[in-house]
């Protein structure tokens, strides 16, 4: 079940087994491998990428990080607003809106120190992003 979630085979899975957040587009570049969607760069790790080939790259919500406080260094960095946050317990969904209207889910550990409305930061690592 870890191998299916984290890498899985082919888009029908990905969706299948839990929830992550969709970008769609076609390599603008391999070195280092960026998915260009829309005005949206998604740097990827992608061994044997072709330039121009379209892809579907999925980021899981735990893989996303919600900051008030970028990290200049991350390469996948988007500004949005908290449109949704629910408090679980033992952790806390989110959903942010990005400006071209895709919705981010992630997932925090505690009570992050944001609300609905704010904006923030969502960011991630180019190796948790899985692409099919």
């Amino acid at each position: 079940p870890e191998r299916l979630y984290h890498r899985p085979e082919n888009p029908f899975v990905a969706e299948f087994i839990g929830k992550s957040t969709q970008f769609t587009g076609s390599i603008k570049s391999t070195d280092p491998t960026i998915l260009q969607n829309g005005a949206r760069t998604i740097h990827v790790n992608l061994a044997g990428a072709t330039k121009g080939t379209e892809h579907t790259a999925y980021v899981r919500p735990e893989s996303i990080e919600i900051t008030t406080k970028p990290d200049e260094t991350m390469p996948n960095s988007f500004s949005g607003t908290v449109v949704h946050s629910e408090y679980l317990g033992n952790r806390t969904e989110m959903e942010v809106e990005l400006s071209d209207g895709t919705v981010v889910d992630a997932v925090a550990d505690a009570l992050p120190d944001v609300a609905n409305g704010d904006r923030v930061t969502v960011q991630f690592e180019p190796s948790e992003v899985i692409v099919l």
